[in-house]
Formats: structure tokens, C-alpha cells, sequence
């Protein structure tokens, strides 16, 4: 079968991208379907519609777990059997007088069901998210809001499932108890490159040289009967993987902060630097107290962060940790790493010249559908001109399953999100590409 590639004698068709070693997350449960106590559905609403007349007579909530542990169901102390999941790792469901008392409490408080069984089993897949990210509610208000925002976060995620044009898919991450609308406030900032003079400044193109042959052999995942590419040619783009060169250190998470002009910029140092033999994790947080071009949680520039760090050099992060907050800049002791500046590019080139040099900070434009990406290639709907995030461009790639090529990008919303906080973003060999990737991008050096 032909594979679709741009002009190359560097293609190597293989799928190269992140698989996560748990493929079934806990998170699962919410995209599977919901058919929890479907045969004895009737006799629940009798039984639990009798609970609660008894309730409200007996003016309290005690009486009614009580009475519905005393089903024919579960005659043992405590604990309710409501049916079983289908298609889940688990025998059955329970329903705990806590669990039951905690949904009831939170009733008054409006658009709660307490008498529907299916509100009850997102309740407790509720609850199991909560404690898989080990979130506190002090007070019913707030638990009351979060179940809201993963009701309807829930319903995003399964109604994907519906979306046959969809190349990717979707499921509930750290995400899971947030209103979306206003972590995309909280995260994404208009991103506007007023200054376009340094764009021009690009570096010529890249071939091999009998020194870096070894390391282009092991981007590109070249076999032991391809050799090297040939001394002299142009070293193209395609195939291209940096984490197989072992050139990109851990994806981070940049919490309820503005802050991804700071992590795409030292993401793109700490690989320099990788490359060079220094394994170290510098600080976001000293960019986001000190440098004054930018706004700090409100959002930023990545070229304005790479030149603080070749002006002013970086802590590394165990000396200024982050705060996911503006904070104070104040001097520190410690170790500073320097660059001696950095490229950058627009259109093609960014793939053409800086992709090939090293892992490249881009700016992209970000819809809320991304939100709740969790594998595959992203088709979804994007601007390509409205930039309001950065991110750090490690690879291209082509999915065989899919027959999509598509850039491979690390993400700073931790390793819950995404392809263990990876994203594959379909390649559509406009101008500027898929969600405007191919804008504008920096490779320091």
C-alpha cells in the first residue's frame, strides 16, 4: 500500500508515538455504556421511590439508606446491590450508605436525580475520579459543582463516541470536575507575534555529516539494511521522533496557570541540553516571576523566554520550584544554564529547518475539543491563525491504521491528558497546517 509523503528519499513509514502501557485507564469507565442495573431497573425505582417517602416521614437520611439495605438484594449490613456494569472488570456495583447520603445531601442544591439509578452510577464513577486525583471538596457547594461539570464532561466524552468523522478519541482526565470554558480562560491567551523581524533569521538547511549520520539513523528509526543517510544529502523532516534520540525529558504540568510559553521554552533548553549530555529540569518558575515582557500566569511569549535565558541564564527547578502562580522575583543561589541564542522560523521551515535541528517551540490554536483528547490522530475543529497556545513540536510521524501523517507535539497538561501527555495533530500540508502549528517556531542553540 502507498503511503502519502511530501518529496523524500528519507520516508520511514513506521507508526512512531506514544502508547500509553495502561491502555485501560480508570477513566474508561465513563466512555463505556451505562446499563447498570437495566434488569431490575423497576424494581430499584419501587424500592428506592418506598425509601424515600419513608425518608421524608422519618426526617432522615439514615432511615432511608437502612431501609434499602434491607432489600431481598443485600441482606448483609451497610451496603445496597444495584446490578451489575456490563462489560466491566468488576462484579458487581454497591452503593454505600455515604456514597447515597453524599448525592442526597447535594440535592437541594438543584439538578440532581436522586431517584435515577444511572445519576447514582455517575455519582460513584464520580467519586472514583475524585479519588484517583485525590481532589477535596470542603463543602457540599463545591462537591455539588464539581459533579455538575463532570456530568457535562461526561456527556462531551460519550457523545463523541457518535462522531465517525472523528480520528481521535476522547475520555475524562484531570479535567474530569472542571467547568472546561473557564480552564480554556484560565490556560489559553491570544498569542499575537507583533515582531516578526527575528522570523527571518533562519538557519540554512540540515544534512548529513559523517558526525551527526548516527543520530539522524536513530531519529528516523532506521534499520540495520537502510545505513545511514547518504553524507551530503538534505535530512528531511519526516519520520523524525527526538524522544528516540533520547533528546526530550519528562512532560510537566502546568496546573491553573497561563503559563505554557514558560514550559515550551524550557523544554526546548532542557533538550539542547540533553543533547549535550546535561540532564537537568530547569525552572518555569523563575520565567514566570522574572520575565517582565511577559505576563506571567496571563500568558507570555516563548522567544521573550528564550532571551532571558540567554541574557540572564535559568535556576534549575529543585531551586525554584513551581508555584503554578506569578510569584516574586527574588536572586537565588545555585547553578544558572545559559544558551548562546536561538532560530526560528515560520511556515515550512519550521519543519524544514528547526524541526530537523531539535525539538522546536510553536504556537497553536487550541479549541475546547482538545480538551478531552486521549489518543489518535486530532482532526477536530481548530483555528490556524488564532494562537493562544505553546507547545513543544518533536516529531512527525504517519499512522498506518489511520493513513493520516500528523505532527507529534508535548503537551504541559501532565501525563493524565492525552498520549501520556502527548498529542498527534493531523498534518494537512497547508501554509501554516493543522491549528496554525506551522506559524511561527524557535529552536535554541
Amino acid at each position: 500500500m502507498e503511503i502519502p509523503a511530501a518529496a523524500s528519499d528519507l520516508s520511514n513509514l513506521d507508526d512512531h508515538y506514544v502508547r500509553s502501557d495502561d491502555e485501560v485507564r480508570d477513566t474508561t469507565l465513563i466512555g463505556r455504556s451505562r446499563r447498570c442495573c437495566v434488569g431490575k431497573k423497576t424494581m430499584w425505582i419501587v424500592l428506592l421511590g418506598t425509601a424515600i417517602l419513608t425518608a421524608a416521614i422519618t426526617s432522615g437520611i439514615i432511615l432511608l439508606v437502612t431501609s434499602l439495605s434491607g432489600s431481598k438484594a443485600k441482606p448483609s449490613g451497610g451496603v445496597k446491590h444495584i446490578g451489575k456494569f456490563d462489560g466491566l472488570n468488576r462484579a458487581d456495583c454497591h452503593v454505600s450508605p455515604e456514597t447515597f447520603a453524599e448525592l442526597s445531601s447535594m440535592a437541594h442544591l438543584g439538578e440532581i436525580n436522586v431517584s435515577d439509578p444511572a445519576e447514582i452510577v455517575k455519582y460513584m464513577d464520580f467519586t472514583r475520579m475524585a479519588k484517583k486525583f485525590d481532589r477535596k471538596y470542603d463543602t457540599v457547594a463545591e462537591r455539588h459543582t464539581a459533579f455538575l461539570n463532570f456530568r457535562r464532561n461526561h456527556d462531551i466524552v460519550k457523545s463523541h463516541e457518535h462522531n465517525k468523522a472523528a480520528t481521535y478519541t476522547k475520555d475524562l482526565n484531570h479535567f474530569f470536575d472542571k467547568d472546561i470554558k473557564a480552564v480554556a480562560a484560565k490556560l489559553l491567551h491570544k498569542i499575537d507575534v507583533y515582531n516578526e523581524s527575528n522570523i527571518s533569521v533562519t538557519p540554512t538547511d540540515t544534512t548529513a555529516t559523517k558526525e551527526n549520520q548516527p543520530i539522524y539513523a536513530t531519529l528516523k528509526n532506521y534499520s540495520v539494511s537502510a545505513g545511514y543517510p547518504p553524507i551530503g544529502s538534505k535530512v528531511n523532516f519526516e519520520d523524525i521522533d527526538w524522544r528516540r534520540a533520547d533528546a526530550v525529558t519528562p512532560v510537566k504540568d502546568q496546573g491553573m496557570c497561563g503559563s505554557c510559553w514558560a514550559f515550551a521554552a524550557v523544554g526546548s533548553v532542557e533538550s539542547l541540553l540533553k543533547r549535550q549530555k546535561t540532564d537537568v529540569r530547569l525552572s518555569e518558575q523563575e520565567l514566570v516571576s522574572c520575565q517582565l515582557g511577559n505576563q506571567g500566569c496571563n500568558g507570555g511569549y516563548s522567544d521573550y523566554a528564550l532571551n532571558y535565558i540567554k541574557f540572564n541564564g535559568i535556576h534549575r527547578s529543585e531551586e525554584w520550584p513551581y508555584l503554578a502562580a506569578d510569584g516574586k522575583c527574588v536572586a537565588h543561589d545555585g547553578t544558572k544554564y545559559y544558551i548562546k541564542g536561538y532560530h526560528a522560523a515560520k511556515g515550512r521551515s519550521v519543519a524544514n529547518q528547526l524541526l530537523v535541528m531539535g525539538p522546536t517551540v510553536v504556537y497553536i490554536a487550541v479549541s475546547e475539543d482538545l480538551m478531552h483528547y486521549s489518543g489518535g490522530v486530532f482532526n477536530g475543529e481548530c483555528s490556524d491563525s488564532e494562537l493562544n497556545h505553546a507547545v513543544l513540536l518533536v516529531g512527525e510521524g504517519y499512522d498506518s491504521a489511520l493513513k493520516k501523517r500528523y505532527w507529534l507535539l508535548k503537551n504541559s497538561w501532565g501525563t493524565s491528558w492525552g498520549e501520556d501527555g502527548y498529542f498527534r495533530l493531523e498534518r494537512t500540508n497547508t501554509p501554516t497546517d493543522k491549528c496554525g502549528v506551522l506559524s511561527y517556531g524557535y529552536v535554541p542553540y
